[in-house]
């Protein structure tokens, strides 16, 4: 197996997520794209916290379908969801779990003038974390970079999605961005 720190996981996570988008712009169903990006979220422990509210207690289901409704909404407003990471910025927290912020760029379909905002993930990889509590071999399991350069594991296959899955979101600022350009944004929530 190769070598991976937290920081490389999650960079990799991150940049296989937003290769993914990939699959809107080659013209897929919606529905296909909506399964495709839910496939990066952990259904039966994630959250999305957004403007004040949090949606705990969904499935891969659901999240596929609110990922779809939001596009379809999007697509019907003539704005599309043609996203692309601009930014990429990970903070590792335990060999577990890093903090990703992800500036992203949408470039609308229609007259808008293309904008960028940022999003909070955080990523989650599964390491036995308790194995790693209990044993008296570290005072800290924290390894930023621990990989040899010729051992590290990149994103190579597209098409092929790496270890982890994201575990929260916190997107206030998506949705501040997208009410103050799209008409009738928040009333898409509901």
């Amino acid at each position: 197996m190769k070598c991976q720190s937290i920081f490389e996981a999650a960079s990799i996570f991150a940049h296989s997520y937003n290769a993914s988008m990939e699959v809107y712009r080659s013209g897929a169903p919606v529905s296909v794209f909506a399964n495709t990006l839910a496939q990066y979220y952990k259904a039966d422990s994630f959250n999305g916290y957004f403007i004040g509210h949090s949606s705990p207690g969904i499935n891969t289901s659901s999240i596929a379908a609110g990922t779809e409704k939001s596009v379809n909404f999007l697509n019907k407003q003539g704005v599309g969801h043609d996203l692309v990471m601009t930014h990429l910025r990970v903070e590792p927290f335990s060999e577990g779990a890093a903090a990703v912020w992800i500036v992203w760029k949408i470039r609308p379909h229609n007259e808008l003038e293309a904008w960028e905002w940022e999003t909070l993930y955080g990523y989650r990889r599964d390491v036995n974390m308790t194995e790693q509590v209990a044993s008296k071999n570290s005072e800290s399991q924290l390894h930023v970079s621990d990989c040899d350069p010729d051992e590290v594991q990149t994103f190579e296959n597209p098409d092929v999605r790496p270890d982890g899955w994201w575990e929260y979101t916190i997107t206030d600022n998506e949705i501040y961005s997208f009410a103050q350009r799209v008409p009738n944004y928040l009333s898409s929530y509901s």
